[in-house]
């Protein structure tokens, strides 16, 4: 969940409060897998503010399956300078945990950038098998 909120869709703790997800201390021991896993309010919040299924957080919290990200067609594009900002952290990230691919591509049809679900997915991935399964 740590890695989905802060790489996937690059939300500090408050802003994924402010964007109406669990309070700033919930979703810190949701991430740390501290307590019970939520109820079906609070997971509901954590789902829509990570862009995720509806009905996936909980399965995925119990380590029984990965994350699902619902398909969207209004993934967020960015600026230029945004995109030059991203594409450094990404860029960093792949080194780090031997990625390879473009990460950053020019979005179909318009005039921004998106980030490949593709590159999301192996960071994702390398995330979890390096620090583990715990969200």
């Amino acid at each position: 969940m740590h890695a989905a909120r802060k790489f996937v869709r690059d939300l500090s703790l408050d802003a994924a409060y402010a964007a109406g997800g669990p309070s700033r201390d919930r979703l810190n021991r949701i991430e740390k897998g501290r307590g019970p896993v939520p109820n079906d309010e609070v997971l509901a919040k954590l789902e829509n503010v990570l862009g995720l299924q509806p009905g996936t957080a909980r399965p995925a919290l119990l380590n029984d399956t990965e994350l699902v990200f619902a398909a969207k067609s209004d993934e967020p594009t960015y600026t230029e300078a945004e995109v030059r900002r991203r594409d450094a952290i990404l860029a960093v990230l792949r080194d780090d945990l031997g990625i390879s691919g473009a990460a950053i591509r020019k979005e179909q049809g318009g005039d921004g950038f998106v980030i490949a679900q593709d590159v999301i997915d192996q960071i994702v991935d390398r995330v979890k098998a390096r620090f583990g399964s715990q969200g």
